[in-house]
């Protein structure tokens, strides 16, 4: 299985995602280039999302809720752990998965991983990161560069050894 790492921020949403929502009176949308960015990623790679966005507290049912209404064609497969920072709660995430009896049977095999993500993520996982400008959000290019990511063989899951090769 591929593995986006998701923030909604600066991803999937915009300013003018919450103008548009406040001068509406209605819940905030996902902004729909970056959707169709995403949905593609995830069909081409065959890629599953992780959430990692402040989102995540309302649980992994409502993920699955927003996911629907943004028009997302993928499934948020599992969100982070709280942690000091997005880096600190990848690591936790990729330590719980480590475990086979609580997480590989329930998902799979990884083969690799990318992150969406515009704040700060710290070595090593920086290298795995695509950052859109957040005034435009996801875009195809953008895109490109997480399956490209996504298709890369030096980082992976390996059940055996119970780690990400070249990141612990």
């Amino acid at each position: 299985m591929k593995i986006i790492f998701l923030d909604f921020h600066g991803v999937l949403f915009i300013p003018a995602c919450a103008v548009t929502a406040r001068l509406q009176g209605s819940a905030i949308k996902a902004w729909e280039p970056a959707v169709e960015a995403l949905n593609r990623i995830t069909e081409t790679a065959g890629a599953k999302i992780v959430v990692t966005a402040p989102w995540r507290s309302s649980g992994i049912f409502q993920m699955h809720k927003l996911f629907a209404q943004w028009g997302l064609t993928t499934s948020c497969v599992d969100i982070v752990p709280d942690g000091d920072n997005r880096t600190d709660e990848i690591r936790k995430w990729f330590k719980l998965a480590a475990t086979p009896e609580t997480f590989e049977n329930r998902l799979g095999h990884i083969q690799s991983f990318a992150i969406l993500d515009v704040g700060s993520i710290y070595p090593p996982l920086h290298k795995y990161v695509v950052s859109p400008d957040v005034e435009q959000g996801l875009t195809q290019k953008e895109a490109d560069k997480v399956i490209d990511l996504l298709d890369r063989p030096d980082h992976y899951y390996d059940s055996e050894k119970h780690l990400i090769a070249n990141y612990y």
